[in-house]
């Protein structure tokens, strides 16, 4: 038996916390696939199996863990810095299936983005009900999402005067926006894509934050949470899903190219999860949702 095989065996293991933080219970048990955890790196990433003599996992190893977790849907695009109803549903999923899981966390950051800390409050919300205590959460402003109404205000003009194709993607946009158009609120589109580019890039003028500062910030915010959980600590971070893309940085190289493509495949309360040895990261998973096991559950905007 072996992870990363995409099936498992009747020789599955399943941990139980018990009284003791020290001490580890093992139940025999089947595991589902990869595909079907949903996790694609392992299904209980927390956990570090031992081979046993008679091919199964006899001890369990603790490892300290860093928690990305993206925030749920948010609303629609002139009111998006709110959870919309599936959004806070999301999140309570999330934490009634952490606490399933005896997962708890001994310290916790978010960003001060409302998406971002209402998502915490009701995760966290899930896991004190389950009786699963929790540490306060810490607010970082440096966690948020940057600011993609300023970005589009400074920026869309000048792409739009310069760039006819543009301009028509644009003034496409504002009139199914003015009409009420659904669908244009929970998707990327090209114009987008070209406004984010053309920050990326600094290719016209704008007086806000750039990307080089933003991920700065994004690497600076992640020095106390790598800290924590390098020292032995189970830690969590509320963000969103660009800023979970740059941390990726910290594994292995990435252009801003390759963050945007992570930052685009982000599941709404997605976990990433890092393994921190001898200060280290490496990663255990990406963009899991074992919570999320009905298709209508799972948002990437």
């Amino acid at each position: 038996m072996a992870w990363g095989t995409g099936e498992y065996s009747a020789c599955g293991l399943f941990r139980k916390h018990s009284v003791s933080a020290a001490q580890w219970t093992i139940y025999v048990a089947d595991y589902k696939s990869e595909t079907e955890q949903g996790i694609g790196v392992h299904p209980f990433p927390w956990i570090k199996p031992e081979p046993h003599a008679h091919g199964c996992f006899a001890t369990l190893t603790l490892v300290s863990l860093l928690y990305l977790i993206r925030h749920g849907q948010a609303g629609p695009r002139d009111r998006y810095d709110c959870l919309s109803s599936l959004g806070r549903r999301q999140a309570r999923l999330l934490g009634a299936w952490l606490a399933r899981e005896g997962v708890r966390f001994d310290s916790v950051w978010t960003g001060a983005l409302a998406r971002q800390t209402q998502t915490a409050e009701l995760v966290l919300g899930a896991l004190a009900e389950a009786g699963s205590p929790h540490p306060e959460p810490l607010l970082d402003t440096r966690w948020n999402e940057f600011d993609l109404d300023a970005v589009y205000a400074a920026i869309a003009p000048q792409i739009a005067a310069a760039d006819p194709a543009f301009r028509r993607h644009y003034e496409s946009l504002q009139q199914d926006l003015a009409a009420g158009q659904g669908e244009v609120h929970r998707h990327w589109t090209p114009a987008d894509t070209s406004v984010v580019r053309a920050w990326i890039h600094e290719q016209y003028r704008f007086t806000g934050e750039s990307w080089a500062a933003f991920v700065e910030r994004i690497r600076a915010a992640g020095e106390a949470p790598l800290a924590a959980a390098g020292a032995g600590q189970r830690a969590a971070v509320f963000t969103s899903a660009t800023p979970v893309g740059i941390t990726l940085g910290r594994v292995f190289p990435l252009e801003p190219s390759h963050v945007m493509q992570l930052a685009g495949a982000a599941l709404n309360t997605n976990m990433t999860i890092l393994d921190v040895a001898d200060g280290r990261p490496s990663l255990a998973a990406f963009n899991s949702t074992p919570h999320l096991d009905q298709a209508e559950w799972r948002t990437f905007r």
